[in-house]
């Protein structure tokens, strides 16, 4: 009768006040729930409402509407390793400040999710998040683990300054290794699509990437516009089409621009290749005084230099 009032009790108001003032007092984490929902025909998994959980004196790491946490008999052993973590409506704040987490999972799934990881190396804001990590494995430094597959679509999407929405993520974790097996976006009123691998020194291999219909007008100079290609330790490039794009800076732009690259590495301010091409062409090109209509140009990449094939 006694284990029956307090499983009863766990299910109100009072039961979860009880339950997130001892996480509150007793351990370096804050918790408020409003409720917790448990049924027999679901015995597995217990459901908190109205959630909000961070660290001692630090902004709410999350909020959610629901969380629903599936457990297992693994529980009897590692009691703070779920089964399931499902998230529901709300943000979830990741950054080096929030982790370790106390709890680990074999899967993280997220159901319209707000996702923020500012102050890191991919500062990250996104809207409207389903997806999954498995397996869940918070670490100091690495929120979302070392070892893991990750899969998730996102409403909208800010990476390091650049604007996406309708994004597709597919790929895995692994020692900072990177996979971006699947890469779908709608960005700069064109598509983006592809695959790359980053390596845990900052190097970046890009398979295949496609941008189709681009329009982006920038406020940096032409040579400030490919800073970020020259600021990674190694850009391979396998192959990259551009498919109608009007590009705008300052003093340059660049309309209806055809182009395609194949097998070109970009490394410490030079450039390697064994049997790189590059064909492009467009209506208009403008660099500070210079002013071409219909430019051309194909060249051949290999070991001895650079073949201009035609320029025109």
């Amino acid at each position: 009768i006694v284990l029956l009032a307090f499983y009863i009790l766990l299910q109100t108001r009072w039961g979860a006040s009880q339950v997130s003032s001892w996480v509150t007092v007793n351990t370096d984490y804050e918790l408020s729930f409003d409720k917790m929902n448990h049924r027999f025909s679901s015995p597995s998994h217990i459901i908190l409402e109205n959630v909000t959980f961070g660290r001692d004196g630090k902004p709410a790491t999350l909020v959610a509407k629901k969380v629903d946490i599936g457990l297992s008999s693994r529980q009897i052993t590692d009691p703070l390793h779920m089964d399931t973590i499902t998230l529901f409506d709300g943000t979830l704040n990741l950054s080096p400040q929030t982790a370790p987490l106390p709890f680990q999972a074999d899967r993280l799934q997220l159901n319209n999710m707000a996702f923020n990881s500012p102050n890191t190396e991919w500062d990250l804001s996104a809207q409207k998040v389903t997806g999954g990590v498995s397996p869940w494995q918070p670490e100091a430094g690495n929120v979302l683990g070392n070892h893991a597959q990750i899969q998730m679509s996102a409403g909208s999407l800010t990476l390091n300054g650049v604007d996406a929405s309708n994004v597709l993520i597919q790929g895995s974790l692994d020692n900072g290794e990177v996979t971006l097996s699947t890469l779908g976006a709608d960005i700069a009123r064109g598509t983006l699509t592809g695959n790359a691998k980053r390596s845990a020194d900052g190097s970046w291999r890009v398979d295949n990437l496609q941008l189709n219909e681009i329009r982006l007008q920038s406020d940096k100079s032409l040579t400030e516009f490919f800073t970020p290609l020259t600021s990674v330790p190694s850009l391979q490039i396998g192959r990259l089409d551009v498919t109608d794009a009007r590009l705008q800076g300052p003093d340059w732009a660049v309309t209806d621009l055809d182009l395609s690259l194949r097998n070109l590495t970009l490394s410490h301010g030079g450039w390697q290749s064994e049997d790189g091409t590059l064909s492009m062409n467009a209506s208009e090109f403008i660099y500070g005084s210079l002013h071409f209509f219909d430019p051309i140009l194909n060249a051949e990449f290999s070991p001895q230099g650079i073949a201009l094939r035609q320029f025109s």
